[in-house]
């Protein structure tokens, strides 16, 4: 008699304490990232998030820096690329429960290069996607903003979106 005991393999998260980023990749096999403090994509840098990957905010900021001191933030003065697809959306939310407001959203800086967001869902922030950036640096495309206090927070530029939803929010675009 041969007995074969099988573990589950046990996933562990990714932690990501704050700082910058010049050029990085985040996958599935990573999930979930936990987004400590801010992370800022430095210019000339990139930030690739492929389908599948889920990027947690615990609340608060470890940093205390960028627009609020008091949540935490995606600052993009490089290049953000969202890559996610309708069967296996990349996902921003909450690490625990679902309040409003509960980490600040994905800021395009007025520096920013380009920010491509794809099938991604967006929730318990303040801005899911703010952009100060000129021209046409934003691209969003299939993403659902939900349980937000503001889905688009827009100061400049002529960004384009397709098939944008937003649920459960204060104000859907300002």
């Amino acid at each position: 008699l041969c007995v074969v005991t099988i573990f589950p393999r046990v996933a562990s998260a990714t932690i990501i304490a704050g700082g910058t980023i010049a050029n990085a990749t985040w996958t599935p096999a990573g999930n979930p990232y936990i987004v400590q403090g801010d992370v800022t994509i430095l210019n000339g840098g990139t930030l690739t998030i492929q389908a599948g990957t889920i990027v947690q905010f615990p609340g608060g900021d470890t940093q205390a820096a960028g627009l609020d001191t008091a949540k935490t933030e995606i600052t993009v003065k490089g290049t953000l690329n969202v890559n996610g697809t309708a069967a296996s959306p990349v996902q921003f939310l909450a690490q625990n429960g679902s309040a409003q407001s509960t980490w600040y959203g994905i800021v395009v800086d007025a520096v920013g290069t380009a920010a491509t967001i794809s099938h991604a869902s967006i929730k318990h922030s303040f801005a899911s996607i703010r952009s100060d950036a000129p021209g046409m640096v934003l691209a969003a495309n299939d993403v659902s903003m939900e349980t937000t206090y503001y889905g688009l927070y827009l100061t400049a530029g002529t960004p384009t979106f397709k098939n944008l939803g937003v649920q459960g929010s204060v104000y859907g675009a300002w």
